[in-house]
C-alpha cells in the first residue's frame, strides 16, 4: 500500500481541537496559556509531527515536507523562547498543563533534526519542566506498526 499523508488542513484541524480543548481549561482557571491557539496549534505538526515522520521513515530528511516542517517548527520555537525570556512558564509564574502540552512536543526536537541551540529560554525551561515532582521521561521508540503501509494509520 503506498503511503500518503493526511491533508495538512485535516491534521490542522485535529490539533486545533487538542489546543482548543487545552486553552479552555486553562481559561477556565483564568489563565491564557501562550500567545495565540493558532501559534499554539503549530507546536504539534511542526516538531512532533516532523519527528514521527523522520523516525517512522515516512519522510527524509530532505523532503519538502520535512523542510517546510523545520522551518515552521524554528519560527514556532523562536516564538516560545521570546515568551520564556520573561518568564519561568508559559502561564504565569507556576509549571501548568500548557507546559505540559508544549513539553510534550518539543523536549525531543533533536530527534527531527532541529538544533536547540538557538533557544537558550526554552532548553532552560526544559530543566524546569523536567525538576517538577514526578517527572517522568516515558518517551518510547516508535513500534515497527508506525512504518508506512504497516499499521492501520490514517496516513497510509
Amino acid at each position: 500500500m503506498a503511503s500518503a499523508e493526511a491533508p495538512p488542513e485535516a491534521e490542522r484541524l485535529f490539533n486545533g481541537k487538542l489546543i482548543a480543548a487545552l486553552t479552555a481549561v486553562a481559561e477556565a482557571a483564568g489563565r491564557t496559556p501562550i500567545s495565540s491557539r493558532d501559534e499554539q496549534a503549530d507546536i504539534v505538526p511542526m516538531i512532533g509531527g516532523l519527528r514521527f515522520r523522520l523516525l517512522a521513515g515516512r519522510l527524509t530528511p530532505d523532503d519538502p515536507d520535512a523542510v517546510r516542517r523545520r522551518e515552521g517548527a524554528h519560527e514556532v520555537l523562536q516564538l516560545l523562547d521570546d515568551q520564556l525570556a520573561a518568564r519561568d512558564f508559559f502561564v504565569g509564574d507556576r509549571y501548568s498543563i500548557a507546559d505540559i502540552a508544549v513539553y510534550g512536543y518539543t523536549h525531543r526536537a533533536d530527534e527531527a533534526g532541529i538544533d536547540l541551540d538557538p533557544y537558550p529560554h526554552v532548553r532552560t525551561w526544559f530543566g524546569r519542566v523536567e525538576s517538577q515532582p514526578g517527572y517522568v521521561e516515558d518517551v518510547e521508540p516508535y513500534g515497527a506498526a508506525a512504518a508506512p503501509g504497516i499499521g492501520w494509520s490514517i496516513y497510509d
